[in-house]
């Protein structure tokens, strides 16, 4: 992910806030997808996430749990603001799920993305 596109995406959820998280009814199947929960469920189908966002309470761990609807693999990677991975999640069969459980991160914004398909990508937040 190039620099300008994280710049972008931190912006875009600065000044839409989490209202913008939900993403728009082709692409979210849960309007409120950027509550924050400690397992979360990130479904894949048609080469989009459910949400353009999801969030996650800072300072505790939590698991996602990545369930492709797809005919393509896909894969829930996390990653800092700078690019640097958090973690980069296996890659997923259509048909398949596969949970992972992430150590605690200090609240913030961060991106996820599918790494076979860089254009599957979103804002991932922590709140305290």
């Amino acid at each position: 992910m190039r620099a300008n596109q994280v710049f972008v995406a931190a912006l875009l959820f600065v000044v839409l806030g989490p209202a913008a998280c939900g993403g728009d009814s082709e692409t979210s199947a849960d309007p409120g997808a950027c509550e924050p929960s400690t397992e979360l469920t990130v479904i894949t189908d048609d080469l989009v996430f459910d949400a353009d966002c999801y969030a996650a309470p800072a300072d505790t761990p939590f698991t996602v749990t990545l369930v492709n609807d797809d005919v393509d693999p896909h894969a829930f990677s996390l990653y800092h603001d700078d690019g640097t991975p958090i973690l980069k999640g296996p890659f997923v069969e259509s048909g398949e799920q596969h949970t992972q459980t992430f150590e605690p991160l200090d609240a913030g914004t961060y991106l996820f993305r599918c790494d076979i398909h860089p254009e599957m990508e979103g804002v991932f937040e922590t709140t305290a």
